[in-house]
């Protein structure tokens, strides 16, 4: 029974680790992340590059049963809201405030 549940346990570690050294060695030239799927939608962190994924710099590509694809740039942000099932995706706004 221990063997099993050390078993289980390192895999559910492992779960949410990423295998980034595929994109660093130039074995794959993008990186998808998948960070939400469901059985009508599906949505992932897409870095188009090694630099990109040293930058912080993604898309965010939903996908879903209806035909449709939608690609957000710029490392939007991904709100989920449980209470709604609702997801957002809203890009960053920057204000810049007056020095005077």
């Amino acid at each position: 029974m221990g063997f099993i549940d050390e078993k289980i346990g390192k895999i559910e570690d492992n779960t949410d680790a990423y295998d980034t050294s595929l994109i660093l060695n130039g074995k794959i030239k993008y990186l998808p992340i998948v960070i939400y799927n469901s059985s009508d939608k599906l949505i992932y962190k897409l870095y188009n590059n090694k630099k990109a994924l040293f930058d912080g710099n993604y898309s965010i590509v939903v996908a879903s049963n209806y035909n449709k694809c939608e690609t957000f740039v710029n490392s939007p942000w991904v709100i989920f809201n449980k209470e709604f099932s609702k997801i957002e995706i809203m890009s960053e706004k920057i204000q810049m405030e007056s020095l005077n």
